[in-house]
């Protein structure tokens, strides 16, 4: 996990702080992908941090984009069970022989290289939420307010 160099820097001074971080994010963009634009960069380094406890892979971080028209506000989306990422319907259906003490933990990312997170975006992501985890929604009318690849199992 990359080190945020922002030791010392008080919430008083946001500006320093967010000077500091997109220096940061420029110099790491450089080195590691420099065909990315800053936005793209920034949201695939917003997902990597979300994985503090598991080992994971660009194909991994990529593995959960959904950024786009009809994406519910949810840029990144990952499940993980008992600390694996599930990918793909073969590690899903490796699930079933689970039965006891089953850990699920499931990791959106919604970013923005905006100042500030507007209330309609807040919004947006919590109604997705309500529709995304609602017991009583089938695939098919989720599909209708989704893109078809966020919907997708």
């Amino acid at each position: 996990m990359i080190r945020l160099p922002i030791e010392g820097l008080t919430m008083s001074e946001p500006d320093s702080v967010i000077a500091v971080l997109d220096q940061f994010l420029s110099q790491k963009q450089q080195e590691a992908a420099p065909e990315l634009t800053p936005k793209e960069f920034f949201e695939l380094f917003a997902a990597q941090q979300a994985f503090r406890d598991i080992e994971v892979d660009f194909d991994d971080i990529e593995s959960g984009d959904i950024d786009g028209d009809g994406d519910g506000g949810i840029d990144f989306i990952y499940l993980i069970v008992n600390g694996r990422l599930i990918r793909d319907i073969e590690s899903a259906n490796d699930l079933k022989t689970l039965k006891r003490n089953v850990i699920i933990d499931l990791i959106l990312v919604q970013t923005t290289i905006e100042q500030k997170f507007s209330l309609n975006r807040v919004v947006r992501l919590k109604d997705t939420l309500d529709d995304i985890l609602s017991i009583h929604r089938n695939r098919q009318s989720l599909v209708k307010t989704t893109t078809k690849d966020c919907a997708t199992p």
